[in-house]
């Protein structure tokens, strides 16, 4: 923090602001930093660490009734939350982050049928 004491931690996520455009149309930009104050404080709870990873998954714990997917139907969900990533870029940052989720015990992938793991905590209180 700019003006805060030293040795403060914590999650943080990185804000970007358009303040206006310049004479060619390009944004002209700021950023502030916002302290992430949704995640659990218990010290064992594992928690996803990128933004894709976090929203992806926060969509997927969402999801009323079948907790099961295929590869499409996943991919299709995760592409769908990650409507803020160019769309050239989303179908890979969206594979990416189902796959960081596999990796990191968030999501378990048994014969091609992905399911959220059992004990995962939710990412922001109900």
């Amino acid at each position: 923090m700019k003006d805060g004491e030293d040795g403060h931690a914590g999650s943080f996520e990185l804000i970007i602001h358009q303040l206006r455009n310049d004479q060619y149309g390009a944004a002209i930009t700021s950023c502030a930093v916002r302290e992430q104050t949704y995640f659990p404080a218990s010290a064992g709870t594992k928690m996803p660490r990128g933004k894709h990873q976090i929203t992806v998954l926060e969509a997927l714990q969402s999801i009323e009734g079948e907790a099961e997917w295929s590869n499409v139907e996943i991919l299709k969900m995760a592409k769908t939350a990650l409507g803020d990533v160019a769309s050239k870029h989303r179908a890979a940052r969206a594979k990416n982050a189902i796959s960081s989720l596999v990796d990191g015990g968030f999501l378990q992938l048994n014969e091609g049928v992905y399911s959220l793991c059992t004990g995962s905590p939710p990412l922001r209180p109900p």
